[in-house]
């Protein structure tokens, strides 16, 4: 218990609060680049506008004999450029991985905020194994976002991507670990260290192709 109470005491005193909602924080800068991934918006239409209802002709057209059509050869369409495969893979995959990280790092981040207000709630098995699964989910994703290979255009935003997910790795480290032996200096730590993959993602956000 006493070290339950210097751990109180750090947060209280300190003013560390925030600290421990970092995780919403890093959510946040996730889904942003979630909504990056997914591209723009759709393309106009070409088509053109459809005549008035009520239009009125200006003249009666005298009909005129049809001229025999000519084999001239109707130039080809020009081909419609598909999306790179490996990019749409490669998109999808980030699509598909990035959410649940995102979801586990908001409850975190609303879990260490209880236990910052109410500090018996860090000694109690409910919110440990709540606490555990999150951590569990965050590490999950984070080695298989790393274990995507990127296209060519998406090699730079990818590269912050991973390291922002090295980073969340050890940083769910530190905090298992900090909160297994009431330690505010892995607290501390873990807090640093998601703070330096929000600046990773919000890096990889940036670099990312949007089309």
């Amino acid at each position: 218990m006493d070290r339950l109470a210097g751990l109180w005491r750090w947060y209280r005193g300190r003013r560390r609060r925030t600290q421990w909602l970092l995780g919403v924080g890093a959510a946040v800068v996730i889904l942003a680049i979630v909504s990056a991934a997914s591209g723009s918006g759709g393309e106009e239409s070409s088509a053109p506008p459809a005549a008035p209802a009520d239009a009125t002709p200006m003249a009666t057209a005298t009909a005129t004999p049809t001229p025999t059509p000519t084999n001239t050869p109707t130039p080809a369409p020009s081909p419609t450029p598909t999306p790179d495969e490996g990019e749409a893979a490669y998109r999808a995959a980030l699509l598909r991985e990035l959410p649940p990280i995102s979801d586990a790092l908001t409850e975190l981040g609303r879990l260490m905020s209880e236990a910052g207000e109410q500090p018996t709630r860090i000694l109690q098995s409910d919110w440990r194994f709540n606490v555990a699964a999150q951590l569990a989910v965050i590490q999950v994703g984070a080695d298989r976002i790393r274990g995507l290979t990127p296209p060519p255009r998406f090699a730079d935003a990818h590269a912050d991507l991973a390291a922002a997910m090295d980073l969340l790795d050890e940083a769910s480290t530190e905090l298992a670990r900090g909160i297994d032996t009431l330690d505010a200096a892995r607290i501390t730590r873990a807090a640093d260290l998601l703070r330096q993959a929000t600046e990773k993602i919000q890096s990889a956000t940036a670099k990312l192709p949007r089309q």
